[in-house]
């Protein structure tokens, strides 16, 4: 996109403090989210990540205000799938969109180190497609991202006895 964010550092939690864009008939650059602190163990087994996103828009007129792109960022690069909707913004506070879920993995594979890693995120990008009418201005408050993962079953065999016996002595 072309629009750049202002406040940024407010999108890393959820204390209604807000980033914020103004589009019409644009696109936002990404709003990157990095270094959540995340501690998986080595030797899991990512299974899904889920991205929740509380944004808003002021308005809903003229085609109302959506995704451009929902992605994930790696090793400080943004990767996989786009999952962006095409559902217009509520004007509601406290809204929250989730994409991703417990089995998606965003159309990549995961490590437990690059998940754990400081530029491991999710960037976010919204339109108001229809330059007609007035722009809208988007906020969000946070981006939280969910890592869901299994550990390797270990199996500790328990002690036994085995004897020979069908060689005659």
């Amino acid at each position: 996109g072309t629009v750049a964010w202002t406040n940024t550092g407010n999108a890393i939690s959820n204390n209604a403090s807000y980033a914020t864009v103004t589009v019409d008939g644009t696109v936002s650059n990404y709003l990157r989210c990095l270094n959540y602190g995340f501690a998986i163990p080595a030797g899991a087994t990512i299974l899904g990540i889920q991205l929740d996103v509380e944004r808003r828009s002021n308005r809903t007129q003229n085609g109302g205000t959506d995704d451009a792109s929902v992605r994930l960022v790696k090793a400080g690069a943004i990767v996989g799938s786009d999952l962006e909707t095409d559902a217009d913004y509520p004007t509601a506070l406290n809204d929250v969109a989730t994409y991703g879920s417990a089995t998606e993995l965003w159309g990549t594979t995961w490590t437990p180190a690059e998940i754990n890693a400081a530029n491991f995120g999710a960037a976010f990008a919204a339109t108001k497609p229809d330059g007609g009418g007035q722009a809208h201005n988007i906020t969000v408050d946070y981006m939280a991202i969910t890592v869901y993962y299994t550990m390797p079953v270990v199996v500790t065999p328990g002690s036994f006895n085995a004897f020979e016996t069908g060689t005659a002595a």
